[in-house]
């Protein structure tokens, strides 16, 4: 269980760095001014340049999951001093929102979400089982 949230959180991470680091928007342009041909090369933008800060807050959004997962995890192992007594609604919760922001998003961002949102429920899946 504990290894499925560690690749979460890795995957969630990457998910930032690849918005701040690599290029995803550039290319070239082609048009005329004036009946006269031209092509234009544009410069290669990350995510965050492209589309702004707020695109930071979506991307975010898993590692925030990931974090809030893994507190309610060990909140509900530490406060039952046993064997795990499951997830709790709270993992759950996070867990589905996760999965359903990814199927949201599943022609933008959504496939690249989609694991973080699968290792979640099966880490929860796993904490509810003796």
């Amino acid at each position: 269980m504990w290894i499925l949230l560690a690749v979460a959180a890795v995957w969630a991470a990457g998910l930032v760095v690849a918005a701040l680091a690599i290029p995803m928007y550039g290319g070239t342009e082609v048009g005329s001014d004036n009946g006269v041909a031209f092509t234009r090369t544009l410069p290669a933008r990350t995510l965050i340049g492209e589309n702004g800060l707020h695109a930071l807050a979506v991307v975010c959004i898993p590692l925030v999951t990931v974090a809030i997962v893994a507190g309610a995890l060990v909140w509900r192992r530490h406060r039952r001093a046993g064997p795990l007594a499951g997830a709790g609604p709270l993992a759950w919760t996070c867990a589905g929102v996760a999965v359903l922001l990814s199927l949201a998003g599943m022609l933008t961002i959504g496939p690249f979400l989609l694991p973080v949102g699968g290792l979640l429920c099966t880490a929860c899946g796993l904490a509810s089982t003796p």
